[in-house]
């Protein structure tokens, strides 16, 4: 396990990171050739993230605010942000979950599994924003369990809950691992298709290490 500054590095490197792979992927939509895109990536200052880097951000606050994961504030939070800055980008369903709660009173959770007749939402917006549970929960043992909690607020549907625990634990393991050391690609890639809980997502994260491998092979 690297010293607590090693750590410290991480948990910055790590949201750092998450925001702008959202900023850069934001443009990339619009800029699909490499030139194209490392051009308008010089040209502009600065980068604005998107919904994604948002609720990544209000999960952090909530987290640090709390001290622990808790449903009600993170979604209050994840609301607050919303009203605040409307422009980020967000899909309908995270307005329609905040409306519901404030109309209805509901839990945030309830509101979310009433998405999509009734299967909740699958999108990667719950995967997107998980870092800072990967960070704060890295060494825990009931890792994929807040991840699923976290992701509840707005995502109710299996594939949408175990694709961002995958992710979850892709972080987690991260922080853990040692930057003298070789990276350990074959045992990373199978252990996250290990934690994986739903076919779907398993089966989808063997066929990507499978590829990823192949594609060593063949270059080196």
């Amino acid at each position: 396990m690297p010293n607590s500054v090693d750590v410290k590095s991480k948990f910055l490197g790590a949201m750092i990171s998450s925001a702008l792979g959202d900023a850069i992927g934001e443009l990339a939509s619009s800029y699909v050739r490499e030139a194209d895109l490392c051009a308008k990536i010089a040209q502009t200052d600065p980068l604005v993230y998107t919904d994604d880097t948002a609720m990544a951000v209000g999960l952090a606050e909530s987290l640090t605010r709390v001290g622990r994961l808790d449903l009600q504030h993170l979604g209050d939070t994840f609301r607050a942000n919303f009203v605040r800055e409307p422009w980020r980008g967000y899909a309908t369903g995270p307005p329609t979950i905040f409306s519901m709660v404030e109309r209805y009173g509901t839990s945030y959770a309830g509101a979310a599994s009433s998405l999509f007749g009734g299967q909740g939402s699958f999108g990667n917006g719950a995967a997107m924003r998980i870092t800072p549970v990967a960070l704060v929960f890295h060494d825990r043992a009931d890792l994929y369990q807040k991840a699923r909690a976290s992701a509840s607020v707005t995502h109710a549907h299996p594939i949408g809950l175990d694709g961002a625990a995958v992710l979850v634990r892709a972080v987690a393991q991260a922080v853990k691992l040692d930057p003298q050391e070789p990276f350990p690609l074959e045992g990373f890639c199978r252990g996250l298709a290990d934690f994986a809980q739903t076919k779907e997502i398993r089966s989808r994260m063997e066929l990507d290490a499978a590829s990823l491998f192949d594609s060593l092979c063949r270059s080196g």
